[in-house]
């Protein structure tokens, strides 16, 4: 009889309409990972009732549920649809395309001039990506400062002047909201024709590691309902196979790195951040699973491991100053995925000299919190 091998273990997901539902053979897609402790979890009592014979009378069941990491090596697109749950809340796509007609997309100084009604759906604070300017002057990534409802206004050096352009303007935002989602998540042990599915899975956690010459990595926690073995998929026959996109890195990959709205000068060693929902599960009579997960609040720390060059970063710390971090993500396809953290506070950061012939660095532990002007604690962009 054949033994399960780890390397033919697939995993796939399908984003649940309502909580813990078991849908009719579902199109479920490949979720590209590099482990996972996904199990299905029993609690159980034991029984204390006192036996002459000194035996132990049962093993009472008493409740059920699911729970367990899935890591990954960064990808652009595969994680998006975990991310939002992670967020609590919905990408947001826009694309507009000028014609080339008079009054049509103009660049002038910082501004954008489109129609009336153009920038709706963007929001300040987000990145816009501009292709197909003349002459490519004017392409880029740019963040939005401010909008009108003709103009919208970005940061960087100002624009060639340019009329009635036929450039395209995209952009893909979330931030963190109030939504709750959930996941049909399944194990196929394709090798042994043996499968295992979790129901009403929530991200609990996202966990991310960005670390000099090294393959960005991370993880999803998440916390369901029950993990149920079946001889056959709950899946279609069909799937969709997971992205080509490259797995991003640390090295080549990563752009500018802002923090306190300024590009940053100093090295970073790495940088690592945990998202937290702090979920619960609730528990009620004569139901052995969960009826739900419930969200608390949103916790986002981390920490930056930096060079220490001078006491800009020390003097943060000192002070409480409140500060920002961003850093652009660009895979080999050119996909580009941008982590902000609007507000933050250093809570801990301290340079030790730790031994001869090292480096003395400063690690910089740090606490995301709402920012009012873009109304979150992250924000991911996708250009």
């Amino acid at each position: 009889m054949a033994k399960a091998e780890a390397n033919r273990v697939g995993l796939y997901y399908y984003k649940e309409s309502s909580w813990a539902e078991t849908p009719s053979t579902p199109v479920m897609t490949e979720l590209p990972y590099t482990g996972e402790a996904l199990a299905h979890k029993k609690d159980t009592v034991s029984s204390a009732t006192i036996r002459a014979d000194r035996n132990t009378d049962t093993l009472a069941e008493v409740g059920a549920g699911a729970e367990g990491d899935v890591n990954f090596e960064l990808r652009n697109s595969d994680y998006l649809p975990l991310i939002e749950a992670a967020l609590g809340s919905l990408f947001t796509t826009f694309t507009f395309t000028g014609a080339g007609s008079t009054g049509n997309l103009q660049f002038t100084g910082n501004d954008i001039v489109g129609p009336s009604g153009t920038w709706n759906n963007i929001v300040v604070g987000q990145w816009v990506k501009i292709a197909g300017s003349a002459s490519g002057a004017n392409d880029g990534v740019r963040k939005v400062t401010a909008k009108t409802a003709t103009n919208l206004t970005v940061d960087g050096t100002a624009f060639s002047a340019q009329n009635s352009q036929a450039a395209t303007v995209t952009g893909k935002v979330v931030r963190n909201g109030t939504t709750k989602m959930s996941f049909l998540l399944e194990k196929r042990f394709l090798d042994i024709s043996k499968f295992q599915y979790f129901k009403g899975m929530r991200v609990g956690q996202m966990r991310m590691n960005v670390a000099s010459k090294q393959v960005i990595t991370g993880a999803f926690s998440f916390m369901g309902a029950e993990g149920i073995p079946s001889a056959t998929t709950i899946g279609n026959a069909s799937s969709t196979a997971k992205s080509t996109d490259q797995i991003i890195n640390a090295t080549t990959n990563i752009g500018n790195v802002f923090e306190g709205g300024s590009a940053l000068t100093t090295g970073i060693k790495s940088i690592d951040f945990t998202v937290n929902n702090n979920l619960r599960a609730l528990d009620a009579i004569a139901n052995r699973a969960a009826v739900d997960i419930n969200q608390g609040s949103m916790m986002i720390d981390g920490t930056m491991n930096a060079y220490f060059e001078d006491i800009a970063l020390l003097q943060k710390v000192y002070s409480h100053t409140a500060s920002s971090f961003s850093m652009r993500l660009t895979d080999a396809g050119g996909k580009i995925m941008i982590i902000t953290f609007p507000k933050l506070y250093y809570s801990k950061g301290n340079p030790p000299a730790s031994g001869i012939n090292t480096d003395v660095m400063i690690p910089l532990k740090f606490q995301a919190i709402y920012d009012p002007t873009t109304l979150c604690q992250i924000q991911v962009d996708i250009l």
